[in-house]
């Protein structure tokens, strides 16, 4: 039997309160977990295709630093320009908030790893063993890439559970965000 008791202020068990904010967390987290891991490997893919695109990369970069709170108020002033209210859109406003930061971890680390892959001794190795240099890519790179991305993940989350607070309450949304400060 798993019993928090019942909420002082609303009455209710406190267990179903902290599951309603739960819930709502994870329509940010899950969905921005899989937009900055799509977003980041196609950005990452064109810097790594080529030395214009990494001038152009490291000349906008500092975009990604700029503090979260800050582009939570500016997506929130954009709705409210644009006339837009309703509860998706502030959701996906959120999304798109907390996964800036996170989508810049990515980018920069399957740039590093297409640019680096190439030149280290197990590219190498496979190379000269009669490999060329897309069945390397399919057959023994790929497994790398996936396990450099599992890598980032579980700080990709902590990032994002850390600051769901600065994320939920510009836009009213009440997940676990104000639990964790509260």
């Amino acid at each position: 039997n798993f019993n928090l008791g019942k909420s002082l202020s609303s009455g209710q068990p406190v267990i179903s309160i902290l599951f309603s904010d739960i819930k709502k967390s994870l329509f940010i987290i899950i969905p921005s977990v899989f937009l900055s891991y799509f977003v980041g490997s196609i950005l990452g893919l064109w810097v790594a295709r080529g030395p214009a695109n990494e001038r152009c990369w490291n000349r906008f970069n500092f975009i990604f630093f700029v503090p979260l709170v800050v582009f939570s108020y500016l997506l929130l002033y954009g709705l409210g320009l644009w006339g837009i209210t309703a509860s998706l859109s502030k959701y996906l406003a959120a999304i798109v908030a907390i996964s800036i930061y996170p989508v810049y971890v990515v980018t920069s680390s399957f740039k590093r790893q297409v640019t680096d892959l190439p030149r280290s001794n197990f590219f190498c190795f496979h190379k000269s063993l009669g490999f060329d240099d897309k069945s390397i890519w399919k057959r023994f790179c790929s497994k790398l890439l996936i396990v450099d991305y599992l890598s980032y993940l579980e700080n990709i989350l902590i990032f994002m559970l850390g600051f769901l607070y600065f994320v939920e309450t510009p836009f009213g949304i009440t997940g676990m965000g104000h639990r964790f400060v509260l």
